[in-house]
This record gives C-alpha cells, structure tokens and sequence, in this order.
C-alpha cells in the first residue's frame, strides 16, 4: 500500500483499520442538568445514514464503565426513544442531576 501524506503509519494499515470497531467517532462533553430527564446532545462530526445507529459510552470518571471504588454510587447514562430528535442530536437521560460528562459517540462498522 502507498503511502498516504498526513496520516499516520497505523492509520494507513489496512489490516488494522479492519479491527477497529468504529466506523466514525466524536467525544462531546455533556452536562445533565436534571436527573432522568431528555437532554439533546449535539455532534456534528458523524454522519450516519440512520439517526438510531449511533451509539455512546460515557467514558468520565462517574460512569458505571469507569468509577472507581469509592467514588459513589456510579452514574448511567442512557438513551429513550424520542420522536422530536432532530439530525446532529442523541437524546439521552442521567440517573443523577448536575452530572458533567465526556461521551464517546459513535456509528458501528457494519
């Protein structure tokens, strides 16, 4: 394979690109005012065909992926059907309210 300018040796290895399980990606950084309530969440770097594909991980130091022991009771954020989402938005809910979070979101390689 040639060599593409400006992108990095393992973005180039096709071989690994095939592994990884995202087809695209965005961190956002995300604050839940109230608890258990529908709070849209902008992107704008994913484009996916189907709004319903894209997926999340809370990935701050709350979260039930990535509280440590001691921190409290961990924090789950997760995702209703909302008719009114509109194209760049996720709509999710937080179990606590004031949570301040960074998510990865992302489409899955099909």
């Amino acid at each position: 394979m040639s060599e593409i300018t400006g992108l990095s040796k393992v973005a180039q290895d096709a071989d690994f690109l095939r592994q990884v399980p995202f087809k695209q990606y965005e961190k956002v950084s995300v604050t839940f005012t109230l608890a258990d309530t529908d709070t849209p969440v902008n992107y704008s770097i994913l484009r996916p065909t189907d709004p319903d594909t894209v997926r999340f991980l809370d990935i701050g130091d709350k979260s039930v992926y990535t509280a440590s022991t001691g921190v409290g009771t961990p924090v789950h954020v997760y995702r209703t059907p909302v008719p009114w989402a509109t194209p760049g938005q996720l709509v999710l809910r937080a179990s606590t309210a004031g949570y301040t979070t960074s998510l990865l979101l992302f489409v899955e390689r099909a």
